[in-house]
């Protein structure tokens, strides 16, 4: 009797082990799978924080190279306007001197001008014949063959750009006056001519 009580005792201390050895074991397995879960969990959130982090430096990059691209932008309009309101600013420098120059050229050629007209006026002064002087160069040439010729001065003209005096030889007859020949004397050079009057040419006679 004594001896069946101990083996019921000893199955049951068995059966006791055994359960207690299961149910540690039990325990053991899901404290390892809820660590392994919390191991995970936390690689997960690392591995969250991580990328967010990335993303966060990723789009703060993006940023502080758009602000540097909009300096740099900036930089460089103004850099262009200054080298643009520098070259407005030499151009009308060139300008100015450009007028400056042609007005200082303009007084040159007018003050030029003016003392090439003085000088002309001087010379023309000097070297113009006058009407009389006219007069007596035709006549000293026509009249030496017929002393009833006379010689007059009508008027002034100018024919190629040139000016002569228009001389007038005639024979004064007793109820009127008749016209003999035209004549041209150049005013600068003393150059005489007679008036071709039908083709209207003027012929040199000295």
């Amino acid at each position: 009797m004594n001896k069946k009580r101990e083996l019921f005792k000893s199955k049951k201390m068995k059966l006791v082990t055994v359960f207690i050895l299961i149910t540690m074991v039990v325990a053991v397995i899901i404290s390892y799978s809820q660590y392994q879960s919390d191991k995970r969990e936390q690689v997960v959130i690392a591995q969250q924080k991580i990328g967010n982090e990335k993303i966060e430096k990723k789009k703060q990059e993006e940023l502080n190279n758009q602000a540097e691209l909009k300096k740099l932008e900036k930089e460089k309009a103004s850099k262009e306007q200054d080298a643009l309101a520098k070259q407005k600013k030499i151009e009308g420098q060139k300008v100015l001197e450009n007028e400056k120059k042609l007005a200082e050229q303009k007084k040159i050629d007018d003050e030029k001008a003016e003392k090439e007209d003085n000088n002309e006026k001087v010379i023309n002064q000097n070297t113009e014949l006058t009407k009389e002087k006219a007069i007596a160069l035709v006549s000293k040439i026509i009249i030496s063959d017929n002393q009833k010729i006379k010689v007059g001065y009508d008027h002034t003209q100018k024919r190629d750009g040139k000016n002569y005096y228009v001389l007038r030889a005639y024979d004064d007859m007793a109820d009127h006056i008749s016209t003999l020949a035209w004549y041209y004397v150049d005013v600068t050079t003393g150059e005489a001519f007679e008036w071709n009057l039908m083709e209207d040419t003027l012929v040199p006679i000295n």
